[in-house]
């Protein structure tokens, strides 16, 4: 008799729980295994000296920072306003006037093809913050503590994480995100953006405000 396929209705929009999306391709993957899924497979039909090395995930990863266009002048890096030791490269009011800015170089950027399955994105950054500069104290104007700055995580043009706004002079921020994703290609960025000019006379477009570097951006693909 002829053979007759399992119906199926494949997931066209959005995906917002794994199981749906998982739920969609079963039966084709049943028909292409043989009919073994995961339901009368057993767990012990294979031992872990059956699987080569990575058969269930890959990672990328890729070093980055603030990028040059933005850096200007220099700050103290350490705790202590006067600080006149450690300095680390910063941005002003001049090279930026606001808003969320993404990675655009290649190298602090990963793109690669994926497989089904999950994406777990972390990042890892040092970020140095000129407060006592950044509120007007050094040009006679407000000690308040009023700078601050965010990170995003942004996968293929979605953001899939964001801190809060943060408010130390300096820190490690730590972004990590679990999404569901699709065969094909990929690209994972990093978005940063401070606290805007102020309107006043206290705060100089060349006074140094904020910097990141010694980011580790990683992407772990584990397959369905």
């Amino acid at each position: 008799m002829p053979f007759k396929p399992k119906e199926s209705k494949h997931t066209m929009g959005d995906i917002l729980e794994p199981k749906d999306f998982d739920k969609t391709y079963d039966k084709q993957k049943e028909l292409m295994n043989g009919g073994l899924d995961r339901e009368n497979l057993p767990e012990e039909a294979f031992d872990k000296n059956a699987f080569k090395n990575n058969s269930f995930m890959v990672f990328h990863q890729t070093y980055f920072k603030m990028e040059e266009q933005y850096v200007e002048t220099t700050m103290p890096s350490g705790f202590a306003p006067n600080d006149n030791g450690l300095v680390t490269a910063g941005t002003t009011y001049a090279t930026y006037a606001g808003g969320w800015i993404e990675t655009t170089e290649d190298d602090y950027k990963i793109q690669e093809e994926l497989k089904e399955g999950m994406c777990q994105i972390e990042m890892n950054c040092y970020a140095f913050m000129n407060k006592l500069n950044a509120g007007g104290f050094y040009n006679s104007g407000t000690p308040d503590d009023i700078s601050w700055f965010q990170f995003q995580l942004v996968f293929n043009g979605s953001v899939v994480a964001e801190t809060d706004r943060i408010h130390r002079q300096a820190c490690t921020v730590h972004l990590m995100a679990n999404i569901p994703c699709s065969a094909g290609p990929c690209e994972v960025k990093v978005r940063w953006r401070h606290n805007g000019r102020p309107n006043g006379p206290y705060y100089e477009l060349k006074a140094p405000l904020f910097y990141y570097s010694g980011g580790n951006l990683l992407l772990i693909n584990r397959y369905r």
